[in-house]
C-alpha cells in the first residue's frame, strides 16, 4: 500500500512539473546575430582601446513548460578595433569561435532571457608581433546575456551583454599564464530568428 501511495505521489508530481500537454517540452533552434562596442584591457591596465564586435550564433535546446529553456549554442565572434594602435596596446583586432557553449533561459510573454557559460573559445589576434608570430589568448571563463522581445512568432530583438577573461596567452608556440588576465568585454543589440 504504501508503495503505490509512492508511485501516485511521483506521477502526480511529474505530471505537476512537465503538464499533459504535448507543448510541455519542444525542441527550438535559433540563429542570432548582433553588434557591440565594448573594451578587451588586461586586468589593471590604464587605458584600453575602443573595440567593435560582430556575433554570429546557433543554438538549440529544449523548452520545458513553454517557460524554461535548456541547450547550447556555437558563436564566431569578429573583433574589431576603433580606436588607434598605441604602443602601450597595440592592435587587438582579432576573432573568436566558441565551439559550444551550455545555454539557459527563461520566457515570460513576450521576453526571453537568455544566457551562457564560456569555456572555450581562444581569441587570436589578426596581426602577428614584431617577429612574425601568432598571437592567441586562450583558456576563457565567463558568460554572455540576452534580453529578447518578440515582435512576431519567429523574430526576436533585444540587447547584449557579454564579460570573457582569458588567462593564457600564446605567442608563437610559447604558451604562458597570465598574472594579467585579458578582459574582453562588449554590449550591443541583438536580432533572433527562431527556426
Amino acid at each position: 500500500m504504501g508503495n503505490n501511495i509512492k508511485v501516485l505521489f511521483r506521477i502526480a508530481l511529474l505530471t505537476l512539473i512537465f503538464g499533459t500537454d504535448s507543448r510541455a517540452a519542444s525542441l527550438y533552434v535559433e540563429i542570432t546575430a548582433s553588434a557591440s562596442m565594448g573594451s578587451a584591457s588586461f586586468t589593471g591596465e590604464a587605458s584600453s582601446p575602443s573595440m567593435g564586435l560582430g556575433k554570429v550564433s546557433a543554438g538549440a535546446g529544449i523548452t520545458l513548460l513553454n517557460r524554461i529553456r535548456v541547450g547550447a549554442k556555437t558563436a564566431y565572434s569578429f573583433i574589431t578595433q576603433y580606436s588607434d594602435p598605441a604602443l602601450a596596446f597595440g592592435n587587438r583586432r582579432g576573432s573568436r569561435w566558441e565551439i559550444v557553449s551550455p545555454q539557459l533561459g527563461f520566457v515570460l510573454g513576450r521576453f526571453t532571457l537568455q544566457g551562457d557559460y564560456q569555456f572555450f573559445g581562444d581569441y587570436k589576434f589578426t596581426n602577428a608581433d614584431v617577429s612574425g608570430n601568432t598571437i592567441t589568448y586562450k583558456t576563457p571563463a565567463g558568460f554572455e546575456v540576452e534580453l529578447l522581445y518578440s515582435i512576431s512568432r519567429r523574430f526576436k530583438i533585444g540587447v547584449r551583454y557579454e564579460s570573457v577573461s582569458f588567462s593564457e596567452e600564446e605567442i608563437g608556440t610559447t604558451t604562458s599564464d597570465l598574472t594579467n588576465k585579458l578582459n574582453l568585454i562588449t554590449y550591443g543589440a541583438v536580432i533572433c530568428v527562431d527556426l
